[in-house]
């Protein structure tokens, strides 16, 4: 057994990961605004900091506005590696044109790249993960199941009649806000309702894909933090700010805050041993210390406690990778960030009391699997250049020439 994670899915869950980010009606819904920096930084934050595939319906990669040519060429490229997987209910990328073309028919100057040239684009990104189920059917039924339950009262209230209202003479139009826009505006309570509306789609759509997957969302994203209680399940294992700072602290700074462009062979490279070897090793380690730093306190699970116990972790990871920050250079990249997390595991296991462990109670000792030993009250930290890790040669990038 390793050390404990939030909630218990191990410090190397593999559980795949919802790209939540990249729905233009959801960050609609809380006035959030994809750029393509906030974009990469995410990827790459996952990419380094996880072992799981990424997923998200392809609908979502085609029709946001955030993602240009060079993002699209981006998750092609991992979706060749296995580390993004597009999901679609259609068979082919003709039929999925097809349906979309029938859904938004009533809509169609917001969503041009079906309906003209520009269609061409798709090939750049393909699906390669079926889903059975319909999107559409699935969140009709959770939007209708909704609509009829609760307090009919303030704006909620009228929130669901709103949806019950639209959808019962939906036909066949897309279930997003368009459809219900005219009967929000009929029943009146503004901005509130319509807010109401657009976020109750969101989580019911969002919570469709999670159920499908087995799968988490990556938490901490800026402006989108109020999806983060709600649907997220094994905070902070996949928390983005609080794995920035232990990527930059283990010496991948480099990598995470440059353009994937400047470092696109390295990426590349590592792509084909994610998830093994020094990786797995790192990405096991990294997980430990979460879960070890999370242990200290009460679980939190609404955003606003996520939010203190971020606030919380954030100072505690930053004064452990401070020493190995500073020490990080060249060399094998990632095998020396492994074993530089190692070192900062050993630190959390050693000296709790700094983290706040006197007041919350001593950390149960745990068998390292990295190592094989049994961390207690001292604790000597191996590297995992031995035993079950081989370490994989992955130098320290050279920034390539930029492009136009």
């Amino acid at each position: 057994m390793g050390l404990p994670s939030a909630a218990g899915a191990g410090p190397v869950s593999g559980r795949p990961l919802y790209l939540h980010l990249l729905d233009r009606e959801l960050a609609g819904s809380v006035g959030f605004r994809l750029t393509p920096r906030v974009f990469e930084h995410v990827v790459k934050c996952l990419l380094l900091g996880t072992t799981s595939p990424l997923c998200c319906g392809i609908s979502l990669v085609w029709e946001n506005g955030g993602l240009g040519e060079r993002e699209h060429r981006l998750l092609s490229a991992l979706a060749e590696h296995d580390s993004f997987q597009p999901i679609s209910y259609q068979g082919t990328l003709d039929e999925f044109v097809s349906s979309r073309q029938r859904l938004y028919r009533h809509d169609a100057h917001r969503y041009p790249l079906y309906f003209g040239r520009e269609s061409a684009r798709l090939e750049l990104v393909r699906p390669t993960l079926h889903k059975d189920a319909d999107t559409t059917e699935a969140l009709q039924g959770s939007l209708l199941a909704w609509a009829g339950t609760g307090d009919g009262g303030g704006s909620r209230g009228l929130a669901r009649r709103v949806v019950l209202r639209a959808l019962l003479k939906r036909r066949e139009r897309a279930i997003t806000f368009s459809l219900f826009q005219a009967t929000a505006r009929r029943v009146g309570g503004g901005a509130e309702v319509e807010g109401e509306v657009k976020r109750r789609i969101s989580t019911a759509y969002t919570r469709h894909y999670l159920d499908f997957l087995g799968g988490d969302l990556p938490t901490g994203v800026p402006g989108l933090s109020r999806f983060d209680g709600d649907l997220s399940a094994d905070f902070p294992l996949f928390d983005v700010p609080l794995l920035t700072v232990l990527l930059r602290g283990v010496g991948l700074g480099a990598v995470l805050d440059s353009p994937w462009h400047e470092h696109e062979r390295w990426w590349l490279r590592f792509l084909v041993e994610r998830g093994t070897g020094a990786h797995w090793a790192l990405v096991w380690n990294l997980g430990a210390v979460l879960g070890a730093v999370a242990a200290l306190r009460p679980p939190a699970r609404g955003s606003g406690e996520q939010f203190t116990a971020r606030a919380a972790m954030r100072a505690a990871l930053g004064g452990l990778c401070e020493v190995e920050g500073a020490r990080a250079g060249e060399g094998s990249l990632v095998a020396a960030a492994a074993d530089r997390s190692m070192a900062v595991l050993g630190r959390v296991v050693v000296g709790p009391a700094d983290l706040g462990a006197s007041a919350a109670g001593p950390v149960v000792p745990a068998a390292n699997t990295a190592t094989g030993a049994v961390s207690g009250g001292v604790t000597q930290v191996g590297s995992v250049h031995g035993g079950l890790h081989q370490h994989h040669h992955w130098h320290a990038p050279v920034p390539e020439p930029r492009r136009p």
